[in-house]
């Protein structure tokens, strides 16, 4: 080694003597029991970390779950992150948790980032993404969402046509304060779903583009601007949770609408889902219309791909009266149906999420898997004598098990698509009222 070198490392020697003997000086008497206090955070997180693997061991048992241990990558940063929690938090302790469970039970490299996100919470951030998920903060929600979806559902088109619809069933054109705050109310029990809030609506009245408009109504405070601090939003945003839409101008001439929300983001949904080790449906608060009060999708579609361009054009027309969201068509919900156990899945749809079952009848249905899988919920919904959940159409002159000559429908050969779909939204609209 030269003298150079030995003076080098001598100097930085010295310095960081230099600085540590500043820092104790700094901080002096702290760091005169430093050593009592560093005893302390060691037993404080160590309890911490048996406190937590306890409640994942009693959830587990709890829950009839099977734990493997999920690798090391994620272990060791959880064990570290995990005991830096304080104990007192009971919403981000059950999320801590249920994340070790999630990760126990089916180890994907998604964990390793929710763990990650998890550790820039805190309970402020952990309550409002609760309170964008909670069927309580969705009272007059009517029926069942799945929060993975509800990203695709903000979109100004989606908007327009809600709004739309609802002047239109209206007798007479709004104008009044009190003509916006029923919009606003109809809005909000049909579109704010639970995975999403509608923090801020406003009417204003004028030409499009030409400046100043007149303020005709405004929505008013939520809850979100009374009970949560900005930043909590502006935190989940920024770990890519929650996302804010902002809607254009939609004009009703001559009035201009509004609309600001706050919604879940599909990665924010996983890491709901793994977190509250929920399934990512969640209901509404006022599940009460319709004969199938969770219905998620107004409409699904039973048929063999040979006719795909009929049910297409049919689906089309329905998703500008519904949304695509709320038309259970599958081209619409790729990503929802890449999962295993899809037979499982489709059943569940057929047989409780949706209001009304349309059924192509035709020849090849009989003999394609997949319709077989679907006819089964189908004949199930039969057997409860809730005929009303089902419309066959029919192509053809098929023989398909479990129907017979007695059975109604329409003939497709008969009517153009769009003709078929206002049908359909007949049958809906009577299974909305009844």
């Amino acid at each position: 080694m030269t003298d150079s070198s030995r003076s080098l490392i001598s100097q930085d020697t010295i310095d960081r003597g230099a600085i540590a003997a500043a820092v104790a000086d700094l901080f002096s008497p702290l760091t005169e029991i430093a050593g009592a206090i560093g005893d302390q955070v060691r037993v404080y997180r160590e309890l911490n970390l048996k406190r937590s693997l306890a409640r994942a061991k009693k959830t587990a048992e709890e829950e009839g779950i099977e734990l493997s241990p999920p690798p090391l990558k994620f272990l060791v940063p959880y064990m570290e992150q995990c005991s830096l929690e304080p104990d007192d938090d009971e919403e981000l302790a059950s999320m801590w948790t249920n994340l070790l469970v999630s990760s126990a039970t089916k180890y994907e490299s998604e964990h390793n980032l929710f763990l990650r996100i998890l550790g820039e919470m805190t309970s402020n951030e952990a309550k409002a993404l609760q309170y964008l998920v909670r069927s309580e903060a969705h009272e007059d929600y009517e029926s069942r969402q799945f929060i993975g979806e509800v990203e695709s559902d903000w979109r100004d088109s989606y908007l327009y046509i809600a709004i739309r619809d609802i002047i239109q069933q209206r007798e007479e054109q709004p104008s009044s304060e009190q003509d916006f705050a029923e919009i606003e109310e109809q809005l909000r029990i049909e579109r704010q779903t639970p995975g999403s809030i509608i923090s801020y609506f406003s009417v204003s009245k004028g030409v499009k583009n030409e400046f100043p408009y007149e303020n005709a109504f405004d929505g008013g405070r939520t809850r979100i601007d009374d009970d949560f601090n900005s930043i909590s939003f502006a935190m989940l945003k920024s770990l890519g949770l929650i996302n804010f839409y902002q809607s254009s101008e939609l004009w009703f001439p001559p009035y201009c609408f509004e609309l600001h929300t706050w919604y879940v983001t599909e990665l924010g949904a996983r890491f709901y889902q793994c977190c509250t080790l929920t399934d990512g449906w969640i209901e509404g608060g006022n599940s009460k219309h319709g004969t199938t009060p969770n219905a998620k999708f107004e409409v699904a579609f039973s048929f063999p791909g040979e006719h795909r361009s009929l049910i297409e054009g049919i689906a089309e027309c329905l998703a500008e009266r519904y949304g695509r969201p709320r038309v259970f068509y599958d081209e619409y919900h790729q990503a929802l149906l890449a999962r295993p156990n899809l037979d499982v899945f489709l059943q569940d749809i057929y047989r409780s999420k949706s209001r009304l079952l349309v059924v192509l009848l035709c020849e090849e249905y009989q003999q394609k898997e997949w319709c077989g899988i679907e006819w089964r919920a189908i004949r199930d919904i039969m057997k409860c004598k809730a005929d009303s959940q089902i419309m066959f159409l029919k192509s053809g002159n098929p023989d398909v098990e479990g129907v017979f000559s007695i059975d109604g429908y329409i003939d497709v050969a008969n009517h153009s698509e769009a003709t078929i779909a206002s049908m359909i939204q007949e049958r809906v609209a009577g299974l909305r009222q009844s």
